[in-house]
């Protein structure tokens, strides 16, 4: 209900044109201001551009089965551009974890089993604090607690603290915390803060309760809390909130449908998204030649300004104004010419040299193969340097015959 610059002092940047803070996040946050995090990502784009050129609606869980089989095998076999699946380490986990074995053992004592809550499982275990369960969750091993209550309240995630909500739930029901107090430690570990003076405390509590409301003794009720401190612990490195590792689910599983089911307008979109990444885009072309697509470079009467497909023949040609020099205008006033017949490259360069190219444009195209419909780069490079010196002849006359 007031501005913020009576409290603090803003300045602003030759970037951005919104005032920025000169205190430092965890200062504005001891203030108790409110902040709101939105987060700007590729995949929401990818998504967006490969229904448009998919002419479907664009997808969200409400129009996405998500116990396609198909679609969560291909995802196990290859996660290119799976959202938060794509390294090496999350890609091998992934496949543990969705390896047919893994999945027989978890519906047989999970009758409840579905595919996207085995993925939020995995989205939360690759955090830092999964550290100490995460490769026994990964092969399915449920984790006997030595209570009934507490292996009834983790059965969801095989008997193992996922996600911040279970950790506040945990400190309620089993460390005799309120459910305020319980928020404080996931403040704690939320806010990078650390944890370890909770940590006394959380096993004083769990020791206490699991006592006077289970009859448990001190003694086992001991080492039973070890593991859930040490989740705890890790935490203070990154815990996931159940209500963070959904909606990156249903991403990374909605980018696995699409690449699936519109393999060529997802990979398209992806290459014009990561057009300038050169690793990325690599990645991106490998997956596509395993899955049969041809990549072509840029190709006379099919390169758009980028990245477009040719159904009929499978195949993502690259785009013209991503090279140096070239732009989206040359794209489109070579695409007027991609109709015509030729019966020559001369002919061709007589059309071409009405249109807005230049000659350096005209020489990149010609040494990028764009014209290879019409022979090798040498010769025309050759029959260009003659066109050029025959046609500012010719010109030439004519200018002397209109004068």
């Amino acid at each position: 209900p007031f501005p913020v610059d009576e409290w603090f002092v803003s300045c602003t940047t030759s970037t951005n044109q919104y005032p920025i803070s000169t205190l430092n996040m965890k200062e504005i946050d001891s203030l108790n201001f409110v902040k709101l995090d939105i987060l700007g990502l590729d995949n929401i784009g990818l998504i967006y551009k490969t229904c448009e050129l998919a002419n479907i609606p664009f997808a969200t869980p409400d129009n996405i089965p998500s116990d396609d089989v198909q679609v969560w095998k291909s995802i196990r076999d290859d996660t290119t551009l799976i959202f938060q699946w794509e390294s090496d380490y999350a890609s091998t986990l992934l496949k543990s974890l969705f390896s047919q074995e893994t999945i027989s053992k978890i519906k047989k004592a999970n009758s409840n089993f579905s595919y996207i809550d085995l993925f939020s499982m995995g989205n939360g275990a690759i955090r830092p604090a999964g550290d100490s369960y995460r490769e026994n969750l990964s092969h399915g091993i449920y984790k006997d607690n030595g209570c009934k209550p507490l292996n009834d309240f983790l059965a969801p995630t095989l008997g193992y603290l996922v996600y911040q909500e279970q950790v506040i739930e945990f400190l309620h029901k089993f460390c005799g915390y309120t459910m305020g107090e319980a928020d404080v430690v996931r403040r704690a570990f939320s806010k990078k803060t650390g944890t370890e003076k909770h940590i006394p405390e959380i096993e004083k509590g769990f020791c206490e309760t699991m006592l006077k409301d289970y009859n448990m003794p001190i003694e086992q009720s001991s080492k039973i809390v070890k593991d859930f401190l040490q989740v705890i612990e890790d935490a203070s490195n990154y815990l996931f909130s159940k209500n963070h590792s959904d909606p990156y689910s249903w991403i990374g599983y909605i980018c696995g449908y699409l690449r699936y089911y519109y393999p060529l307008e997802f990979l398209t979109s992806a290459l014009n998204i990561w057009e300038q990444d050169q690793a990325k885009s690599a990645d991106i072309i490998a997956y596509a030649k395993q899955r049969g697509i041809k990549v072509e470079g840029i190709q006379f009467r099919h390169s758009h300004s980028q990245y477009t497909f040719d159904k009929e023949s499978n195949t993502i040609y690259k785009g013209v104004a991503s090279i140096k020099y070239l732009n989206g205008q040359v794209a489109d006033e070579l695409l007027t010419l991609a109709d015509n017949h030729y019966d020559s490259f001369a002919e061709l360069l007589r059309d071409i040299s009405e249109l807005k190219i230049n000659s350096k444009q005209l020489a990149i195209l010609i040494n990028l193969g764009f014209f290879k419909e019409f022979g090798d780069t040498n010769k025309l490079l050759k029959i260009n340097s003659i066109f050029g010196v025959l046609y500012n002849k010719s010109a030439d006359t004519l200018r002397g015959a209109h004068t």
